[in-house]
């Protein structure tokens, strides 16, 4: 039973992290939409691209 619940409490966290990724993702989008910045948006949206040192967080759906 501490072994299941360990193990349940783990995947939750896991979870929770891939939220909280893609949450950050969501309201950077909103934002630069809100800023004008449409041609930005539209090349990081429909062609994946990005800027020069930023980080690319790759979340496989289930």
């Amino acid at each position: 039973m501490l072994i299941s619940s360990i193990h349940e409490v783990n995947t939750l966290k896991k979870e929770i992290l891939i939220l909280k990724a893609k949450d950050e993702v969501l309201r950077n989008r909103i934002g630069e939409y809100r800023r004008g910045n449409l041609v930005e948006t539209k090349a990081r949206d429909e062609l994946g691209m990005i800027r020069k040192g930023e980080k690319v967080y790759l979340i496989r759906e289930k």
